[in-house]
């Protein structure tokens, strides 16, 4: 039985990558929202099936609330934000809440979606606290 349970031990079994810091994933973020997937506009194709990042999505995000950044006006209008979710490791749905870090390309305005489980990344709270600790200064109310 102990060998049974030493050799299990000993195979390499994969593990999942941790999110990424917070202190390296604030420099990139303009928008911090709680929100809801209310749509997913579009999927790319799986290019490959076999890999562990899942295609690009283009979802619509409804807005509950605006941690930090702004919005357009169009987008404070509707409450709702398109952002792409880049190929990465998770797929979004309608219905996922949660925090949604979003990067801003200041040439066309797109919204992309940070960190690489998406809103499973970082909970409220610890967001809340690097925001405190780390009092980024664009990132500030």
């Amino acid at each position: 039985m102990l060998t049974a349970a030493l050799l299990l031990l000993s195979l390499e079994v994969p593990m999942a990558k941790p999110p990424e810091p917070l202190e390296e994933i604030f420099p990139l973020t303009a928008i911090i929202l709680d929100a809801e997937v209310k749509a997913v506009q579009r999927s790319d194709p799986d290019d490959d099936p076999q890999g562990k990042d899942l295609p690009r999505q283009v979802v619509v995000l409804t807005v509950k609330r605006m941690l930090r950044g702004a919005l357009s006006a169009a987008e404070e209008t509707a409450r709702e934000v398109v952002a792409t979710k880049p190929k990465a490791p998770f797929t979004l749905k309608a219905g996922i809440k949660g925090p949604y870090l979003l990067a801003v390309d200041a040439k066309t305005g797109e919204r992309t979606i940070l960190g690489r489980y998406g809103p499973d990344s970082w909970s409220f709270e610890k967001i809340e606290r690097k925001l405190a600790e780390l009092q980024p200064p664009h990132l500030q109310k």
